[in-house]
């Protein structure tokens, strides 16, 4: 009899022996992928081998018992067998130290969790950044809605659907006095319930969406303020520069296509502007109007947003150079219009894509009864414009600008924006149209034919708010 203390002579004790098991466990599998040619594809499940690395550190079993000593394959770790890079080591969930091998109940259960989670992490970097059900309810359930006589299909859509046509305007701002005369109609807005603009077919025009339910919005919209204020200070530009839009200072940032450009570029700032731009876009509460802006468009427009997804999604796999402004947003380009005044003339920004919504939130300190509407010239619609709040508009094909601002008031505006010439460009197989012609000419002519078809399908993209209520 032998007690606890010892073994038998020329027995290996009970470690031993579990040691001797596992290790012919996995001899048995390296002759079965040696004997079939391949190797084990299935990665190292530390379940199945609870202290295998352990195994592998100690001695070779030729030195614990003779049984072993006999030619066999060399005696390697599982995870050496497969790819370590194409297929990744899934550790376990918790820290236990596992001292004997799980049930396969516990062991399904293992890898079922480790799915689920890969699962969820997919949808959430894949899926569109749209809102809960409590704030759905409210911005598209308790929407309400206005009809227009309008008809999106004859507004100011270039052939092809890529860009809007360009129109000529007369650079004056002018009041709500005189749009009241010409017959506009006025809507006094608090900036907060969400309102959504239908065209003669239904179709969404504009989203007067308002901000989030949130409790300090003001504060976010304060601060958004002050960073866009000392980002104009820094970068010292003229608040009397007049271009097609305004007389108030602005500098764009992120990725355009246009104007005689070969490819997709980021925006051309030097390198000040560029410096104070990015912090700008790092600011915190910046990213919040960002995350809002896509949030809405991703919920009231679900067949456009897919189309940037997928359309974006493989410009930036095709230059991986070009550089999002926000992590949280869909949109490619943004705007700071720094003001002080930011005050537009009536115009149309025909190079954003026409079949998609531009994000304009209004911020600065005003009296939106008396100053700053927002104003549909092609609509003839007048809309309380307060600081904070946000609309989406067509921007390309709808005529838009605001009316004065009193003495001593300030206003800027922050927006969001797709140019059509990036979604033309990767439609066209990730060229010019030029080097398209040069590259496949009977490919580029049915490109060509099929220019109105595409129009129309374009302008299909739009939800009716029915879509929208019913998820299609």
């Amino acid at each position: 009899m032998h007690g606890l203390g010892g073994a038998k002579p020329g027995h290996p004790t009970t470690a031993c022996c579990c040691e001797l098991k596992q290790a012919r466990h996995v001899s048995l599998l390296l002759d079965r992928a040696l004997r079939d040619g391949v190797e084990d594809e299935r990665p190292h499940d530390p379940l199945l081998f609870p202290n295998s690395e352990d195994i592998f550190q100690r001695p070779t079993p030729s030195a614990v018992s003779p049984v072993l000593a006999s030619p066999s394959p060399q005696l390697v770790s599982p995870r050496e067998l497969v790819d370590a890079e194409s297929i990744p080591f899934t550790q376990p969930v918790d820290n236990k130290q596992y001292h004997g091998t799980r049930s396969r109940k516990e062991r399904d259960r293992q890898r079922k969790k480790t799915r689920r989670c890969e699962s969820r992490q997919a949808a959430r970097e894949d899926a569109p950044t749209r809102m809960p059900a409590t704030r759905f309810n409210k911005y598209v359930l308790g929407a309400e809605t206005l009809r227009s006589e309008q008809d999106v299909s004859y507004l100011r859509i270039a052939r092809g659907g890529y860009v809007g046509k360009r129109v000529c305007d007369p650079r004056e701002v002018r009041s709500v006095a005189k749009l009241l005369k010409k017959g506009f109609t006025y809507l006094a807005w608090d900036g907060k319930s969400p309102h959504v603009l239908l065209d003669a077919h239904g179709r969404i025009l504009a989203i007067l969406a308002g901000h989030p339910t949130d409790d300090k919005w003001n504060t976010v919209v304060e601060e958004a303020s002050e960073a866009m204020e000392r980002a104009r200070k820094e970068c010292k530009l003229d608040d009397g520069k007049v271009h097609r839009r305004g007389k108030f200072a602005t500098l764009a940032r992120g990725v355009s296509f246009g104007g005689g450009q070969t490819a997709p570029s980021n925006m051309g700032n030097d390198a000040h502007h560029e410096e104070v731009l990015s912090t700008l876009c790092k600011n915190k509460a910046i990213q919040r109007l960002a995350g809002f802006g896509s949030s809405v468009l991703s919920t009231y427009a679900p067949r456009v947003y897919e189309r940037m997804q997928i359309r974006l999604g493989a410009l930036y796999q095709a230059d991986p150079s070009l550089q999002k402004n926000f992590k949280n947003s869909i949109y490619p380009a943004a705007s700071f219009n720094f003001g002080r005044e930011t005050v537009c003339y009536p115009h149309t920004d025909a190079a954003n894509d026409p079949c998609n919504y531009c994000q304009i939130t209004a911020l600065g300190r005003y009296n939106p009864r008396s100053s700053a509407h927002f104003v549909m010239y092609d609509s003839e619609l007048i809309i309380e414009f307060p600081p904070g709040a946000t609309i989406f508009a067509l921007s390309a094909i709808e005529r838009h600008g605001n009316t004065p601002l009193e003495e001593g008031e300030t206003r800027q505006s922050f927006t969001q924006y797709c140019a059509g010439g990036l979604l033309r460009w990767v439609e066209a197989g990730c060229r010019t149209q030029i080097q398209f012609q040069r590259d496949d000419p009977d490919g580029k002519a049915a490109f060509d034919r099929d220019a109105e078809e595409r129009k129309k399908a374009f302008i299909a993209l739009l939800s009716t708010h029915e879509d929208v209520v019913t998820h299609d």
